[in-house]
């Protein structure tokens, strides 16, 4: 049958001219793809066994892991849990170039995955641009070529079965959430708009469900959600939990005897809820009646709709959540005379009187006051739909309506 094109080299030690850029990865790749790596994984046309040569005191051979993360500091904690337990990263695929660095200190590859234009919704993206899809299919193939043991995501887009089906062992997902809850790619966010207090990170294998519980083969303790917690402190605290719940879940994956691997022990699920249990997808369609026709339309359930603040339904605290939840990543917004305008800060200020609530000056998203700050911010002071006063900080800027 027709041979796999070997892989480019891992990326030196010493500085070399910038890669081509993923834009030029359809077009250059049959270049990049000719140098042979063997000693990066099995050799080309080795046959993929379950025994193992143990080392040390009855553990088995290093594992070859590959990496797909889109969080330069998230994939380094996970190297960090891959080298506690012995096992070795031979290729990272990242949108980011700065995880190219991460590579020259482990002697692994890089393959550079193009940005998608909808962190949303990969498949869909794939589907309606044949080219963005061959430019995304170069870097998977670079997997197959390494024929990983295990493949390991954190923070990355929905990996398809035919990338999961690669890996000899495993393939693997870090979720920074207590699995059944909050499936999908905004676990952070949702867990702050939610309200929770508590929340875990996960490992568990990919299967054809996203964000699969009943694979779970490593949970960290309960981490606390602080009342000032954003986006950015919640993300800080899943990569520090990351490191040893990684070592942890290749402890599971790997089995002591020198003869193949065990299945990993399946923490057990929760008794099953009446309630449906929150989730964590950016989009979600549901079909709501429409203002105008009267009719049902398509409207977005999921977790992206609250970036955008809604004055006729959101609450002070309501607000004070969405700021936080959104902080660090794409932003909550509102509209400010017909324009985007990013809000940065938010305080919850005390009830209005009587008084200013009958005046009818205080109607859900009246501005109250409105002051220009330094480097383009501004602040104003907004009236809520339960009676309360908002303090925001933001400015204006392009922001993609959820």
């Amino acid at each position: 049958g027709p041979r796999h094109p070997p892989l480019p080299p891992p990326v030196p030690a010493a500085p070399v001219r910038r890669r081509a850029s993923p834009l030029a990865m359809t077009d250059c790749a049959p270049a990049l793809l000719q140098t042979t790596f063997a000693a990066a994984g099995r050799p080309a046309g080795a046959e993929a066994t379950a025994a193992q040569q143990p080392f040390g005191a009855g553990r088995p051979a290093p594992l070859t892991v590959a990496l797909f993360s889109n969080y330069p500091a998230w994939a380094a904690a996970v190297i960090e849990g891959l080298a506690r337990e012995g096992h070795r990263l031979v290729v990272l695929i990242s949108p980011k170039e700065e995880c190219a660095k991460l590579c020259r200190q482990q002697g692994a590859h890089f393959v550079p995955f193009p940005a998608c234009p909808d962190g949303t919704s990969l498949a869909r993206v794939c589907k309606e641009s044949p080219e963005y899809r061959a430019r995304v299919e170069v870097a998977y193939e670079a997997v197959r070529v390494v024929a990983p043991d295990i493949v390991l995501a954190s923070g990355f887009y929905v990996l398809p079965d035919h990338v999961v089906s690669i890996p000899r062992v495993a393939a693997l997902n870090v979720h920074p959430a207590d699995l059944p809850l909050y499936r999908g790619a905004m676990p952070l966010p949702a867990m702050i708009l939610q309200g929770e207090m508590f929340f875990r990170v996960c490992v568990h294998r990919m299967t054809g469900v996203i964000d699969d519980p009943t694979g779970i083969v490593a949970r960290s303790p309960l981490l606390p959600i602080g009342p000032d917690a954003d986006f950015s402190s919640l993300f800080a605290q899943t990569v520090a939990e990351t490191p040893g719940l990684v070592a942890a879940a290749m402890r599971a994956i790997c089995s002591t005897p020198a003869d193949g691997f065990l299945a990993p022990p399946v923490i057990p699920l929760p008794p099953a809820s009446k309630e449906p249990l929150p989730h964590a997808f950016g989009v979600r369609s549901e079909k709501v009646v429409g203002c105008a026709t009267g009719g049902q339309v398509a409207s977005n359930a999921g977790v992206l709709a609250r970036a955008r603040i809604e004055w006729a339904v959101d609450s002070a605290s309501d607000v004070a959540r969405a700021v936080r939840a959104f902080r660090g990543g794409c932003g909550a917004y509102t509209d400010l005379n017909g324009s985007a305008w990013q809000v940065d800060q938010c305080a919850v200020g005390p009830p209005l009187s009587a008084t200013v609530l009958a005046s009818g000056v205080a109607a859900p998203g009246a501005i109250l006051a409105f002051r220009a700050l330094a480097d383009g911010a501004a602040e104003a002071m907004v009236a809520t739909v339960d009676g309360c006063v908002v303090r925001l900080v933001g400015h204006f800027q392009a922001v993609d309506a959820a």
